[in-house]
């Protein structure tokens, strides 16, 4: 990410919002100064929950402020996911009500996306698998190193109600609130194993790198509009 394209894109919403850089700083609960030093080209990494709260002051989406994919508006965010959630036609209804959150961001096109809890950006239909789990949530999968498990564009149910084992496949949210899928090994005191299918290969993340370990229950193909 470079500084002084970040800056050209923060420097667009402030136009548009009629803001200074220390307002929409303030705004986004950080120091006065943030906008400030990003020009400056102190800042070389922003964190993401910083990333997240800078986003929402200046209204746009994060994955557009921070890599310039996607729609800029927050509401062009919101339009993607609902068109992908009704790819699922009305014939669909037979899984259960369309009461499910959406989390997280459909424009996204990388392997690891911002879960973005709270932020319902759509909802779909309630699997018979999460009729009593009534935290369930949806995440759309935004990158390729899933396939041929999951395909971009593919929408997972996931169940925080029930534990993950073994060669299941997994959420993984960590500290930072940017979630990545992938197949859970092992899971023990050093940390938890997993395994990317494209290209494959395993690594292990410190235990206290991990917030959420999520069961993936099932998933909606929206291309065959088919549950798996």
């Amino acid at each position: 990410m470079e500084n002084e394209d970040l800056y050209k894109r923060i420097e667009i919403r402030l136009k548009k919002l009629k803001l200074t850089a220390n307002q929409a700083s303030e705004d986004a609960g950080l120091d006065r100064s943030f906008i400030r030093q990003i020009k400056q080209g102190k800042k070389a990494n922003i964190r993401i929950d910083n990333a997240r709260k800078l986003a929402s002051a200046l209204k746009c989406s994060t994955s557009w402020l921070l890599e310039g994919v996607g729609p800029e508006e927050l509401s062009g965010q919101i339009s993607a996911a609902k068109q992908m959630a009704e790819g699922l036609s009305p014939a669909a209804s037979h899984l259960g009500p369309k009461d499910l959150p959406i989390y997280g961001d459909a424009t996204v096109i990388s392997s690891s996306f911002p879960l973005n809890h709270g932020s319902v950006v759509a909802y779909t239909f309630r699997s018979a698998l999460l009729a009593d789990s009534p935290q369930a949530f949806a995440v759309f999968t935004t990158g390729s190193d899933m396939e041929p498990r999951y395909f971009r564009g593919e929408l997972l149910l996931i169940d925080p109600s029930k534990m993950a084992r073994p060669n299941d496949f997994v959420l993984i949210e960590d500290q930072d609130g940017n979630a990545s899928i992938r197949k859970l090994l092992k899971l023990d005191e050093e940390g938890v194993q997993v395994e990317k299918l494209n290209p494959r290969s395993e690594s292990t993340i410190g235990r206290d790198q991990v917030k959420h370990l999520y069961l993936i229950s099932g998933s909606y193909d929206l291309s065959r509009q088919m549950m798996s």
